[in-house]
């Protein structure tokens, strides 16, 4: 990560209120639970999920 990008994104962030980053954030959220809703996972989304559930469940 470059100190250039930490500055610029906290720039950024200085244009919006607490509330209107809450508002942001909801509606991202949001948007991302209808796409999630779409997904069809495969036989190989499932051994891929399952395999990184089993590795993090080993620590």
């Amino acid at each position: 990560m470059k100190e250039a990008d930490v500055v610029a994104f906290l720039n950024f962030r200085r244009k919006f209120s607490k509330r209107e980053w809450h508002e942001l954030n909801r509606a991202v959220e949001a948007r991302e639970m209808e796409k999630a809703d779409k997904i069809e996972l495969d036989d190989l989304d499932l051994e891929i999920i399952l395999s990184k559930l089993n590795v993090l469940s080993e620590f």
